[in-house]
């Protein structure tokens, strides 16, 4: 649930963290909040950071943008390879407003940038976590699942559910009270060449000495480094950093994690940021380590460190200034919804509803629907009758591994 910030008096606090991250979201969310008089949310171009909340082109924090002519860079290199839960940064055109009533506001990326948090072998599996280099990947019911029929930790029956051993990817953000990466997506990869013959994790550095490091979480055993690691010139404890390792566990990379997040970014750019807060003062607060100012005389109420928002705001002067403020659930770690995604575009490989259900495939992702799926019924997917709309939007949510629509209406 979606909570409005108030505008009350804050205590004055401290940072807990001087740090640097990933940007991050999960699902688009849209309304409510604290808007601060004077400042645009409009501007000459815009950038938001998320996980991905639909295709078609690409929806990410309830913006569709189209990515037919935008760069791809990062864990895919191509639009077609775009997959709902990938976390990404897009920098695109200015933003138009919804038309209608639950509407999307729309754009036009130039580029997208995916990011996946972790990489490597799966170690013990519980009940909604398990540990990836004895580090814990948090399961909520939204986390998606992908990549040679891997299913949800429990699996069903004759299906693969997720297991010691396996090679996976995992994309989500960083809880920094706990240390654990929420997973919105984990993927299982063919073995250590799928990964690029490397780990790859992230967190806050918990303690660091001349040659060897931890991270906040379950790890114990320390990471090393030494000077063929490629590192910042100042790193220290407290910092939320990304590290690629061999597989002996020696550090190849390391980076501050929101070291070039808003890079390229122009004055008078809107932005969307949606993660947790990992720093907070009186005058700013981090978004998973991308800080943002908050004016002069504005205090709000409610935010504390873990907290997961969406902040809104427009970069001025060089620096991102907020305008608005929203809490997302009510606790200090992200608890996870069913997950509800949007696609849009035309249908393929269509089984029309026999009575008890059908199917379809839509943006290289396979669907089903039933009795209690809203079929538009100017679409003509009956079982009698010829379908003479294919091009649709799709509302849908994953459980184990099938995707159910809910609602298919004409594409607009």
């Amino acid at each position: 649930m979606k909570k409005t910030i108030e505008h009350h008096h804050l205590t004055r606090r401290t940072a807990l963290f001087a740090m640097a991250g990933s940007v991050a979201h999960l699902a688009g969310c849209g309304g409510g909040g604290l808007d601060i008089a004077g400042i645009s949310s409009g501007g000459t171009g815009s950038f938001t950071s998320g996980s991905i909340s639909g295709l078609g082109s690409i929806i990410v924090n309830g913006i569709r943008y189209d990515d037919s002519s935008a760069s791809v860079s990062g864990s895919v290199d191509s639009a077609s390879a775009l997959r709902p839960g990938m976390v990404v940064t897009v920098k695109g055109s200015p933003l138009t407003e919804a038309t209608s009533v639950g509407g999307l506001r729309t754009g036009t990326a130039s580029s997208i940038v995916s990011a996946s948090e972790w990489k490597g072998p799966v170690g013990t599996v519980g009940a909604s976590s398990f540990t990836l280099l004895d580090l814990t990947v948090e399961i909520k019911p939204a986390t998606l699942f992908d990549g040679e029929d891997l299913m949800p930790l429990s699996g069903l029956a004759g299906a693969n559910p997720l297991l010691a051993g396996y090679f996976v990817e995992v994309y989500g953000f960083i809880d920094p009270v706990s240390g654990h990466l929420v997973a919105t997506r984990v993927e299982r990869k063919s073995g250590l060449a799928a990964l690029g013959n490397e780990y790859r994790v992230s967190g806050v550095v918990q303690a660091k000495t001349n040659g060897d490091f931890t991270l906040m979480g379950s790890r114990t055993a320390p990471f090393t480094y030494d000077s063929s690691t490629t590192q910042p010139q100042t790193w220290s404890a407290g910092m939320l950093v990304k590290v690629r390792l061999d597989t002996g566990f020696k550090a190849t990379r390391i980076e501050l994690a929101a070291a070039s997040a808003i890079d390229g970014i122009k004055d008078d750019n809107a932005f969307e940021l949606e993660g947790f807060v990992t720093a907070l003062a009186p005058s700013s607060l981090a978004v998973s380590g991308v800080e943002v100012t908050i004016p002069v005389g504005v205090t709000f109420s409610g935010l504390a460190l873990g907290k997961r928002v969406e902040v809104k705001g427009t970069k001025t002067a060089g620096k991102l200034v907020a305008a608005k403020v929203e809490i997302e659930g009510e606790s200090s770690s992200y608890k996870g919804s069913t997950g509800s995604y949007e696609f849009h575009g035309p249908v393929t490989d269509l089984v029309l509803d026999t009575g008890s259900g059908g199917s379809f495939t839509l943006k290289g992702t396979a669907f089903t629907y039933n009795s209690s799926t809203a079929v538009n019924d100017k679409l003509g997917w009956t079982a009698s009758g010829t379908p003479y709309v294919t091009k649709v939007e799709v509302k849908a949510s994953a459980s184990n591994g099938v995707w159910l629509a809910s609602k298919i209406d004409k594409e607009d």
